[in-house]
C-alpha cells in the first residue's frame, strides 16, 4: 500500500462525521448525568436539583441545536442507559463519588454538594 493511500485510510477512519456522533454521545451522556443526578446519588451527597436541571437543560438545548431533536433525544437515551448500567454494574456508592469529583475537577461545584443528611 502507498503511504497516500495508508494516510487517507487513516483520514477516514477519523472523518468530521465519527468526531460529530463521538461529540454528540459525550453531550448526551453529561445531560442524562445531570438528569439523573438526585435519582443516582441522592442518597449519599446533596443535590442542588434546580442547579442539575439548569445544566441539563442548557446542554440539552445545545444539543438539538446542534444536532436536531431526533438525534439528541437518541444520544440522551442512549446515555441515560449506559449510565444506569454503569451504575448497576459498579454501584452507586462507588460510582457516585467518583461522578462528584469529576464534576468539581470540571468546575461544577454547584450540582453535588455534601454528604446527605
Amino acid at each position: 500500500m502507498s503511504l497516500a493511500l495508508a494516510g487517507a485510510c487513516v483520514a477516514l477512519s477519523f472523518s468530521p462525521a465519527a468526531a460529530q456522533d463521538g461529540a454528540l454521545s459525550a453531550l448526551g451522556r453529561r445531560a442524562a448525568l445531570l438528569n439523573i443526578a438526585d435519582q443516582l446519588c441522592g442518597g449519599f451527597y446533596e443535590v442542588d436539583t434546580a442547579a442539575a436541571e439548569r445544566r441539563a437543560f442548557r446542554l440539552s438545548t445545545e444539543g438539538v441545536k446542534r444536532y436536531g431533536a431526533d438525534r439528541f433525544r437518541s444520544a440522551l437515551s442512549d446515555g441515560t442507559a449506559a449510565l444506569l448500567a454503569e451504575v448497576r454494574d459498579g454501584g452507586a456508592a462507588t460510582w457516585c463519588p467518583r461522578y462528584r469529583d469529576s464534576l468539581r475537577r470540571a468546575g461544577v461545584s454547584d450540582v453535588i454538594g455534601g454528604p446527605a443528611l
